[in-house]
């Protein structure tokens, strides 16, 4: 029987000298485990030279050093190790000492007897403690960890050394600013049993916090996010997201094509102000668009936004789902459109490269798996032509879209809350684009008030729009994005 395999993935910014101290400890404590153990180090591009030190040690030891340029902060860059991992269980600990090695495997042990999916590092459990604090820096921690005890049913919520098998996060989209990746995991993972195993936080061995007042802002802020994730989602997305790709592709296949269309086209005043606008912001972003372009909508559902553009050499509309391809087409063809259907999956599409001139993905992300996501923007830019653009768009989770999402879902026959599984915001979503290759023309925001007010006017609603773009262009409840293929 194959052994079980555990990455242990450690953010490192100017931390040269505990890295070359910390990771023999790790490899010592873990030596007797019944498992393959790697450290993973995600370096900021420090200018200590921490990621030559790291590169340096796996001579001797299993480490794999992720080099980033620049300085992104630990969340995003455990969420990067996350994705460059393949084992079943993966940890984080810090990389300055204060986590001590030795218990690694008491953490790894209940995961690796299936007593439990998730291990957190406690300092306020029986037996845990810490070294030598401050009074100002005790009674920070203890107020960051009151703050988040409605959030979880954990002692030490705000602790960054935790273990838990892969499936805890597949599916799940983490927010990648800030320091405390493991309160997010707690709040939205999979899970069935956790365990806190006792531990005492050590002062760093070499250098300085890089805690700051910032800090501290991004997490009261992300503490309000996740208040609202815990309210609107409960249990009922935890199962949606348990689903497989291939379980969630299945979703989308038993649709009815023409519940999107008459959302579109025969909804009530907000409903039609919302896609009419919509298609309106995404003309905008295609502009550049002649009779002589080819161009792809990928997740076409109905395909009512092939019919609102520019006649064009030919148009190619995409779905999962045969029926749904062909409502698209057909709609089309009675326009007068040249348009080919074609059934595939955004992440694996049978086109040739350099085939499109615009490539479309007009509220598709938010519906996929994250671990697709950057699978589907390759194959985007792959099929694109040099000077090709990428136009999408797609719910803004910085914004009070997660509000208005939890009462659309309850008022419409689709439950947005169960079928949006990948969050994003103007920040992510530009993230994605340039680390998927493509250079970001623009990242915009639009819609706050404004669909709502349509219910007395549409010229109401218009001029709201107007004010929201001008004066709000950050909090709009749909982001738009612009980007071409170099």
């Amino acid at each position: 029987m194959a052994k079980e395999t555990v990455s242990i993935i450690i953010p490192t910014y100017n931390e040269r000298g505990n890295i070359e101290r910390l990771v023999p400890e790790i490899f010592s404590s873990c030596g007797g485990l019944d498992a393959e153990v790697e450290v993973v180090v995600v370096d900021d591009n420090s200018p200590d030279g921490t990621a030559s030190a790291a590169e340096g040690l796996a001579k001797e030891h299993n480490v794999r050093v992720i080099k980033r340029n620049g300085k992104a902060g630990l969340a995003s860059a455990a969420i990067r190790g996350f994705s460059e991992t393949k084992s079943g269980i993966i940890g984080v600990m810090d990389a300055d000492m204060s986590h001590p090695a030795e218990a690694i495997p008491r953490l790894l042990e209940p995961i690796l007897k299936g007593e439990a999916e998730l291990a957190i590092g406690s300092r306020y459990a029986k037996g845990g403690g810490v070294e030598v604090w401050p009074l100002h820096r005790r009674i920070i921690s203890r107020m960051a960890t009151l703050m988040a005890t409605p959030l979880t049913s954990v002692k030490d919520p705000m602790s960054g050394l935790f273990f838990m098998k892969r499936s805890v996060i597949e599916g799940i989209a983490l927010n990648a600013k800030g320091y405390k990746i493991g309160l997010e995991v707690l709040v939205k993972g999979k899970y069935g049993k956790v365990v806190e195993i006792p531990y005492v936080f050590r002062n760093r061995f070499v250098g300085r916090s890089k805690l700051t007042a910032s800090e501290y802002i991004h997490y009261l802020r992300n503490l309000i996010v996740l208040a609202a994730y815990k309210l609107f989602h409960g249990t009922t997305r935890k199962h949606y997201e348990a689903r497989s790709p291939a379980q969630y592709y299945e979703t989308y296949k038993n649709m009815d094509p023409r519940l999107y269309y008459d959302a579109l086209l025969k909804g009530n005043r907000v409903q039609q102000f919302w896609h009419e606008e919509k298609f309106r912001e995404v003309l905008r972003e295609a502009s550049g668009m002649s009779p002589e372009s080819i161009v792809a909508d990928i997740g076409c559902a109905s395909g009512v936004l092939i019919s609102k553009l520019p006649k064009t050499k030919l148009a190619v509309a995409v779905d999962v789902a045969e029926p749904i391809v062909r409502f698209a087409t057909e709609l089309n063809k009675k326009l007068g459109r040249n348009v080919k259907g074609v059934v595939a999956l955004a992440e694996k599409l049978p086109f040739k490269d350099n085939t499109f001139d615009y490539v479309f993905m007009i509220e598709v992300i938010e519906h996929m798996p994250p671990e697709l996501e950057p699978k589907a923007l390759a194959e985007a830019k792959r099929v694109l032509k040099p000077g090709g653009k990428l136009v999408m768009t797609t719910p803004n989770y910085r914004s009070m879209w997660p509000l208005v999402e939890y009462f659309w879902s309850r008022m419409n026959p689709i439950d947005y809350m169960e079928q949006h599984i990948n969050r994003k915001n103007p920040t992510t979503v530009r993230k994605a684009l340039a680390e998927a290759g493509f250079k970001v023309t623009r990242v915009r925001t639009f819609f706050i008030l404004s669909p709502f007010l349509a219910f007395i006017s549409k010229a109401l609603a218009l001029k709201a729009m107007t004010i929201e773009k001008k004066m709000l262009a950050r909090t709009g409840l749909l982001v738009i994005a612009n980007a071409e293929k170099l």
